[in-house]
């Protein structure tokens, strides 16, 4: 089996973070699990853009984590959890923009992987269906797991062993906020944005996916139907 892809994971409460990490496995390792929203502000940023010196483990808020941020460990993603308000998940966007070097209408485009953040009105819907446990059941926190896979893989954010064309994913009819430098945009019904990320990279969408059609631009990677 390949080896789990390393990613970075932001949320609210430490016994949601615990959970998540155990249950993004094996495909995923949560590297770095954050659970303190003001600690994590300052932590990531570092992490993102001192490739070659990250911060020692020891000085971070968390210990949930391996904290191996070398070149085989460097996170491929960043997910934010549900605990993020668009204020706050702005704040993070922008607090790893500035300290990987962005500015001007560019900005994005100096982030080394992509962003994800959990749709709070997507997880409403589907509990309001009963598709999915209401936020604090014991299940959420493997619910919510099952879900950034797909999103994860749907993006190409996956080991090797894992790049497979896949003909039934899904895509989320609804209304999405994309946070790309200073701008806001809203993506429409027919869309799904998948992924932020850099403008002199190859997007990270690697296999296309069967049913769908994907379209690239500088920062934003979006699958339709």
């Amino acid at each position: 089996m390949a080896t789990p892809i390393p990613i970075i994971v932001c949320g609210a409460t430490q016994a949601v973070a615990v959970q998540v990490k155990s249950n993004m496995l094996p495909e995923f390792d949560v590297v770095y699990a954050g659970f303190d929203l003001p600690a994590t502000l300052t932590e990531v940023p570092q992490i993102l853009s001192n490739r070659t010196s990250p911060p020692p483990s020891s000085t971070l808020h968390t210990q949930l984590g391996s904290n191996d941020f070398t070149t085989r460990g460097f996170p491929r993603a960043v997910v934010a959890g549900g605990g993020y308000t668009d204020e706050a998940f702005n704040n993070l966007f922008q607090a790893c923009v500035q300290a990987c070097g962005g500015g001007g209408s560019e900005e994005d485009a100096k982030l080394p992987v992509p962003f994800f953040r959990v749709d709070n009105g997507i997880t409403s819907r589907l509990v309001a269906e009963g598709k999915m446990p209401a936020i604090g059941t014991p299940e959420y926190p493997a619910a919510i797991a099952g879900r950034l896979k797909e999103r994860l893989r749907e993006a190409g954010v996956v080991a090797v062993s894992l790049r497979v064309a896949t003909p039934n994913l899904k895509t989320q009819k609804v209304y999405t906020t994309v946070y790309t430098s200073n701008k806001v945009k809203t993506v429409p019904f027919t869309s799904t944005i998948i992924a932020t990320g850099t403008s002199n990279k190859p997007c990270p969408t690697t296999q296309p996916v069967v049913g769908k059609t994907t379209t690239h631009s500088a920062s934003v990677c979006v699958t339709t139907e």
